[in-house]
């Protein structure tokens, strides 16, 4: 988080001015609960101006506390710098370790977060506050979504999400993939004709279904193909070469 670009990098890549962007950051060290980090990191990003940027990125972090640098970097150039980041750690334990024994963390962790960063934000002036968006990659997505119940709440208490490569057990992920739509397949998954929630492996082309509107929040999951994380699950252990293998033995084809 403290080595992103500075106004100059930012100035000097897109020929305008720009600002210092604004980040926030508490360590695992910094307090006893996440509630507490939680509201350390708030009480940092208000004293550094970050609620009175133009966008706040929610960033919930990988096991380890690591925050992507293309995901924070890339907003703070597309903003001119006109942003802030706040984030938070909540083990020291890689990602894999993390999925085994730090799940508990992983959700209080990102819940604690938002809910702080919300409950500050909510009380600005409608029309005097930040763009809030919430950004998780891997554990971090799972982490993520934990602070909403569903589709509506993403659509209501924030301007948007990225979650990418969201682990297959991810509450939401699973939600949306499973109640998609009739005829849409588990690889390319449209949920509810793309309204809010949508998937895709390439950020650089159109987002499916591109014939449908994606107004207000916009909410993306970057699911890569090859990524044994959003694929794996125990059902693998028993799918045959033809199908999904059932408990009577039959077979059917993938959804």
């Amino acid at each position: 988080m403290a080595k992103g670009p500075s106004a100059a990098d930012i100035e000097a890549f897109t020929g305008s001015p720009a600002l210092d962007p604004v980040r926030a950051y508490a360590g695992l060290d910094s307090a006893t609960t996440a509630e507490e980090r939680a509201r350390l990191a708030v009480d940092d990003l208000l004293r550094a101006g970050g609620f009175e940027r133009g966008l706040l990125a929610v960033v919930t972090t990988t096991g380890s506390g690591w925050v992507d640098p293309g995901a924070v970097d890339s907003v703070e150039h597309l903003t001119g710098g006109d942003s802030a980041a706040i984030a938070m750690q909540y083990s020291h334990l890689p990602s894999w370790i993390s999925y085994l024994v730090d799940q508990d963390r992983a959700r209080a962790a990102g819940r604690e977060l938002f809910d702080a960063v919300y409950d500050r934000w909510s009380k600005l002036p409608l029309d005097d506050r930040p763009r809030l968006v919430v950004v998780g990659e891997s554990l971090g997505s799972f982490g993520g979504e934990t602070a909403f119940s569903g589709e509506y709440d993403l659509r209501n208490r924030t301007g948007g999400a990225v979650f990418a490569g969201p682990p297959n057990f991810n509450t939401l992920y699973r939600e949306f993939v499973d109640d998609r739509d009739p005829g849409s397949r588990e690889v390319e998954p449209e949920f509810r004709d793309g309204r809010t929630v949508r998937f895709t492996d390439d950020p650089g082309a159109d987002v499916p279904p591109t014939t449908a509107p994606w107004d207000g929040s916009r909410v993306l999951y970057l699911v890569h193909p090859s990524d044994p994380i959003i694929w794996w699950s125990p059902q693998l252990t028993t799918r045959g070469r033809t199908g999904w293998r059932s408990a009577g033995g039959t077979t059917s084809s993938p959804r």
